[in-house]
């Protein structure tokens, strides 16, 4: 006997219907036993600690201890706990999932919170549009940077480009010190009567084919270590990859730290506005001039730095050099940074 062959549209649709109809309740019934399990959980740890709260640091190690256990990540215990006390009776849960109550838990104001939960459920919000909804309300509710002082401004020295120091190394040779540990032999040097000490400027430093012209530079230890660089990449507001231009040829990849400022932590809001401001002040600059000191870095290898740059992209390296913008101080002018010395 052959099986029975669907031919009314309707008992098709019908069939389709119940289908449907079963794998949305199953959906939501993972989905709140989910958030349910997840709430027991925090139930329970919050109610262990409370019993044993008269032994001296239980609590503390309570999480760390369960979950090696356990084998759970700790993170998902204290949110379990956390989302307990933010929900203290389960009849409240309303019908968002797990991922959902999670990004909840980042309003700290219980009201704002219930609001965007209703939001939520209303506006079928899925996890990332409510991240982006609670994100939005973050920005508004950062305070607004503070105003530069006279006491934010920062003490520089523009810098000579292709200006550098004569050094000796092994057997009393002379070199020229290129910065960022580079060196380029000058057995010319004693020709020229230069020695130790002396500074020199490079004219075509950056070319190795055409001849190159060194002469003695009437400039001052705190004018050299000056640089032609292109960015490569705005890591936050006061850090970003370069590629700078030593001379001879020489070029290298160097992680830059602005001097004398500090921007916030990128996760903040407060941190994503320094960086847009730089990526927008740097934006269509062919190049940047980078000052540095001798080896001057930071406790993370990276050189501390004096940048400045044209908003045009149009002036030569030596008009940059002279009267350009200055990063640094720009930053704390704008409330994006506080001194860091």
């Amino acid at each position: 006997m052959s099986p029975t062959i669907l031919t009314k549209t309707n008992s098709y649709k019908t069939l389709v219907a119940k289908i449907r109809k079963e794998f949305s309740e199953l959906e939501f019934l993972i989905k709140h036993e989910t958030v349910l399990r997840y709430w027991r959980v925090g139930k329970y740890i919050f109610e262990h600690a409370l019993e044993n709260k008269g032994r001296a640091g239980y609590g503390e190690h309570l999480i760390e201890r369960l979950s090696l256990d356990l084998r759970i990540g700790k993170r998902s215990l204290e949110r379990s706990v956390q989302f307990c006390r933010a929900y203290p009776k389960a009849s409240t849960l309303t019908q968002l999932s797990w991922s959902h109550f999670v990004s909840l838990l980042a309003i700290e104001d219980e009201k704002a919170r219930k609001q965007f939960e209703q939001k939520a459920l209303e506006n079928n919000w899925n996890v990332r549009q409510l991240k982006k909804q609670i994100a939005r309300l973050k920005a508004k509710q950062a305070p607004k940077p503070p105003k530069a002082t006279e006491a934010s401004v920062l003490s520089y020295v523009r810098g000579a480009l292709n200006c550098r120091r004569i050094i000796t190394i092994k057997d009393s040779q002379l070199a020229i010190d290129c910065g960022f540990q580079l060196r380029r032999e000058f057995p010319e040097g004693k020709k020229l009567c230069l020695k130790e000490g002396d500074i020199v400027e490079i004219q075509n430093a950056n070319i190795k084919d055409q001849k190159i012209e060194i002469k003695k530079a009437p400039v001052g230890e705190d004018e050299i270590f000056t640089y032609t660089a292109e960015v490569e990449k705005i890591i936050d507001g006061d850090t970003l990859w370069a590629l700078i231009g030593c001379g001879f040829g020489f070029f290298i990849r160097q992680k830059l730290r602005l001097r004398g400022i500090d921007c916030p932590e990128l996760s903040s809001a407060a941190g994503q506005r320094a960086k847009h401001f730089v990526q927008g002040r740097l934006r269509g600059c062919n190049f940047i001039i980078v000052k540095t000191r001798k080896n001057t870095v930071d406790k993370y290898d990276r050189y501390l730095t004096d940048i400045f740059y044209s908003s045009s992209g149009k002036s030569s390296p030596e008009e940059i050099s002279a009267s350009g913008n200055f990063l640094n101080q720009e930053l704390l002018d704008k409330g994006l940074a506080k001194v860091f010395l």
